[in-house]
């Protein structure tokens, strides 16, 4: 397998993967090869995954057993060669002096060894590498111009070209497990227990330790007791006595990009639920951009807005139908019938999800399911494009002239 760094861009919800020239050539790797690697992708999007080669320079154990049995057989061996050699020369030559004959045999009983272990030594002394992987939430560069993590990390996990699977999957959890423990220790210097009001998540928000370490968001995200800041947050109603410090936390709430807003509290209320529920126009602005996974409940509060301003703004809002896409890969008929009711939802755009829906299954599905499971549904409710429809009927014809 071939893998190499990733340049990515330099923002906060996708970090990077950072792999020098030297380890790449040794472990005979590309970037695409590695960002093909689901934990590895992963693991880039939020951390910063640095792969590096260390030179080891522990030698290599020398047998000295072994080492002089060589050197006995290659004498033996050298000088067997020269004797036949200084034979020669004497049969050739019947004026060579008896030094002169010898010199050969001497030659292959001494040069032989020598050569054998001055080429075992120099093996010995040969430089071997180990590589590595690290994960961390920052990086940055010494005065050297070498890469190195900041802030939260791992330690270092020892890596070939076949063990990327487990170590990275290790690594990762070890971050999390670490950047939580930190967050948890920090979070525990203030009252966890009256989050509902404004004052104490901005003091939380101000701590040095969660300033530091965690303005990409993650502290709206981790868990505090049986929720998030997040959803304590989003239970907030903005009133005149609170309104500067809930409008300060929205306005560092804009630079966090990994906040993710698609969490469920304790009584099984989403956070856009809370948002719509609240018709709060500043909060449906600091989440307008963001991709939301669909829920019935969004259906119930959105027929229930009184602002048709924000009503209208709310129906624009970014929602994807995972469960459609997920019947279809299971090539579920059951399943996607449950699905096909989501598509009656007002936030569904469903001339795009049937494009989208029918180049999935076109890809991922059996020719049978797609002709005679998702288009006949398709058909069924007045949904199948025309060209969809002319293929499907092109495909029967095809089929029929060929049984016939």
């Amino acid at each position: 397998m071939n893998i190499s760094p990733v340049q990515s861009p330099q923002t906060q919800n996708f970090r990077g993967l950072h792999v020098s020239k030297k380890a790449l050539k040794g472990l005979e790797c590309t970037e695409d090869a590695l960002l093909k690697i689901p934990e590895i992708k992963e693991c880039a999007k939020k951390y910063e995954v640095l792969i590096k080669r260390g030179k080891v320079n522990g030698h290599k154990n020398l047998d000295f057993i072994i080492t002089a049995l060589g050197g006995m057989l290659s004498s033996a061996i050298g000088g067997t060669i020269g004797f036949f050699i200084s034979m020669y020369m004497c049969m050739k030559n019947k004026d060579i002096t008896a030094i002169e004959s010898a010199l050969p045999m001497l030659g292959g009983m001494f040069g032989g060894p020598l050569l054998y272990t001055m080429g075992t030594i120099l093996y010995r002394n040969k430089p071997t590498y180990e590589y590595t992987v690290q994960g961390g939430k920052g990086i940055t560069h010494n005065a050297l111009g070498e890469t190195q993590l900041t802030g939260t990390k791992s330690k270092e996990y020892r890596i070939d070209k076949d063990n990327w699977h487990g170590v990275i999957q290790n690594m990762t959890k070890e971050i999390q497990d670490e950047d939580f423990g930190r967050f948890s220790r920090s979070v525990k210097k203030y009252n966890i227990n009256e989050l509902d009001n404004t004052k104490n998540i901005l003091n939380i928000l101000k701590d040095p330790v969660i300033k530091n370490e965690f303005s990409n968001g993650d502290c709206f995200n981790y868990k505090i007791g049986q929720t998030s800041l997040l959803n304590k947050f989003f239970d907030i109603i903005p009133t005149e006595e609170n309104q500067k410090d809930y409008d300060e936390i929205l306005q560092s709430m804009k630079s966090m990009k990994n906040i993710d807003y698609n969490q469920i509290d304790e009584n099984g209320i989403s956070v856009l639920e809370k948002i719509i529920n609240s018709e709060n126009t500043k909060a449906l602005e600091l989440v307008r951009n963001f991709e939301f996974e669909y829920l019935r409940e969004l259906d119930y509060a959105y027929e229930n807005i009184q602002n048709d301003t924000f009503k209208r703004k709310v129906k624009n809002l970014n929602i994807k139908f995972p469960h459609v896409f997920e019947a279809l890969k299971n090539q579920s008929p059951d399943a996607l019938d449950a699905a096909f009711e989501e598509l009656n939802s007002p936030f569904c755009r469903k001339e795009k999800l049937v494009r989208e829906m029918i180049d999935f299954a076109s890809t991922n599905c059996r020719g049978s399911f797609l002709a005679n499971v998702l288009f006949r549904k398709l058909q069924d409710e007045n949904l199948l494009p025309k060209d969809a429809y002319d293929r499907m009927i092109a495909e029967r014809e095809d089929r029929y002239n060929r049984w016939r």
